[in-house]
C-alpha cells in the first residue's frame, strides 16, 4: 500500500497501544482497555486501575476495522507489539489520532505534556515511563507496501565520505525561476474555475498566482512538471552516487545516515525510538546504529525505467549471502494538475519496494532486526 494506511492496518495501533498499557500477557485487561476505545470514540483519557493513562483523539474510522477487537493470535500480539516492561507505564498516547482531532488533556500533567509536544511526527504511541520516553512506531506484516517516509524539502545528509543534499519541494534546480516566469505573465490574477472560494481563500498570495498561471497557461506549465521531474531524476542519481559509492568501504555507515532521516527523522536524544515486529519490538535508533557498523554489509543502487515515464530507484543490500530490499524511491509532482489547489513541488516518497523481493530476499525490517541481534 502506498500513502495512508488502510484502517485495519491502522487498528492495529489500538491493539499495540492496550497492549502497552498492562504488564503480562492480561487477556481481560486488554480486551477492558478496548471497550473504551468504542465508548468514546471522539477521544478521551482513560485512567486505568495500575495506574496508567491511556490518551488518544477521534478513533472512529479505526473502529469500522475489525483488527482492534478480534485477536485470534493474542499471544502474537503480545510478543509482537507489547514494550518490555516491569512496571506499568504512567502514559499510552495515540499519537495519530491526537494530532488530527483536538481532545481535552486535562487529564495530562504539564510535564506529559511537554515530552507529547518533543515527539517526533514518525511515532504512532508516546509512551512516558516512570524513567525513559519510548517512541513506537507499529508496522503490520504482510500488508502490500509500506511507505517509509517521504521528503519534500531540502535536506543534508551528513554522510562519512562527505555530506551530500537532495532538494526536493520548489528547491529543484530552476523550478523556482520557471514557476515565477510563469507568474510574471499574468495580467490579473483570477481564481480558476476548478477551485472553490474556499479553496482559494486559504491560498497565499503567491499560490493564487500560482493556480491561476497554471489554468492560465496549461502547456507551458506541463512542461514545467516535466523538466522538473527530470531534474528530480537526476538529483536522486547524484545522490545516490554520493551516499553508496563504488569502493563499499562507506556502504553501512551512510545507508544507517539515509536510513535515520527516512524512519525516524534523525536522532533524538534521551528518547528511545521502537519499532515493532513478526519477532517482537526492537530499538530503532540501535538497530540503525548496529547497521552503520556492520562491516561485511553492501549495498548497491539501481534507477529502474517505467513504461509510463515514472522511473524508481531502488536500494539493496547484501550481509554474507542474504539479500534485501531495503527501499524504493519515487519522486511525484505535487500540485502538477491544474485542479489542485496548491502547488507543494517534488516530493520523494520512499517505500518499502516488497514487490521488488524475491522470495528468499529480505525487507529492511529483517535487515534492521537481524543486525540488531
Amino acid at each position: 500500500m502506498v500513502g495512508a494506511r488502510k484502517n485495519t492496518s491502522r487498528a492495529e495501533e489500538l491493539v499495540c497501544a492496550a497492549a502497552n498499557c498492562v504488564v503480562g500477557p492480561d487477556l481481560d485487561g486488554i480486551n477492558h482497555i478496548l471497550s473504551q476505545f468504542s465508548q468514546h470514540p471522539d477521544g478521551g483519557i482513560y485512567a486505568h486501575s495500575n495506574g496508567t493513562r491511556l490518551v488518544w483523539g477521534n478513533v472512529e474510522r479505526l473502529l469500522g476495522s475489525a483488527g482492534h477487537t478480534q485477536i485470534a493470535e493474542f499471544d502474537r500480539a503480545i510478543v509482537q507489539y507489547q514494550l518490555p516492561r516491569s512496571q506499568p507505564p504512567r502514559y499510552v498516547v495515540l499519537m495519530d489520532s491526537l494530532r488530527k482531532n483536538a481532545v481535552t488533556l486535562s487529564g495530562v500533567s504539564d510535564e506529559a505534556m511537554a515530552i507529547l509536544k518533543s515527539v517526533k511526527g514518525k511515532a504512532d504511541l508516546a509512551i512516558i515511563e516512570d524513567d525513559v520516553i519510548r517512541e513506537l512506531s507499529v508496522k503490520r506484516p504482510n500488508i502490500t507496501e509500506v511507505k517509509l517516509g517521504q521528503q519534500s524539502r531540502r535536506e543534508e545528509y551528513e554522510f562519512r565520505n562527505g555530506s551530500s543534499s537532495l532538494s526536493g519541494g520548489k528547491n529543484i534546480p530552476k523550478l523556482r525561476e520557471s514557476m515565477s516566469d510563469l507568474t510574471r505573465r499574468l495580467s490579473e490574477v483570477r481564481r480558476p474555475d476548478s477551485l472553490t472560494e474556499y479553496q482559494w481563500s486559504r491560498l497565499s498570495e503567491d499560490d493564487q498566482r500560482l493556480a491561476a498561471a497554471k489554468q492560465a497557461f496549461p502547456g507551458q506549465w506541463i512542461e514545467i512538471v516535466r523538466r522538473a521531474m527530470t531534474d528530480a531524476g537526476l538529483e536522486l542519481d547524484r545522490f545516490l552516487a554520493d551516499a553508496l559509492p563504488n569502493d563499499g568501504q562507506d556502504h553501512p555507515y551512510n545507508l544507517g545516515v539515509l536510513l535515520s532521516h527516512r524512519l525516524i527523522g534523525g536522532m533524538t536524544e534521551g528518547h528511545e525510538e521502537w519499532i515493532t515486529s513478526a519477532h517482537g519490538p526492537f530499538r530503532l535508533e540501535l538497530a540503525i546504529q548496529k547497521l552503520s557498523e556492520t562491516a561485511n554489509l553492501r549495498a548497491t543502487w539501481s534507477r529502474r525505467p517505467s513504461k509510463s515515464g515514472k522511473d524508481s530507484w531502488v536500494i539493496t543490500a547484501s550481509v554474507g549471502n542474504r539479500r534485501y530490499v531495503v527501499c524504493k524511491i519515487e519522486p511525484s509532482f505535487d500540485g502538477a494538475k491544474p485542479e489542485v489547489s496548491q502547488t507543494k513541488g517534488v516530493i520523494y516518497y520512499f517505500q518499502e519496494g516488497s514487490a521488488l523481493r524475491a522470495p528468499t530476499d529480505g525487507s529492511v525490517w529483517d535487515l534492521l532486526s537481524e543486525v540488531s541481534g
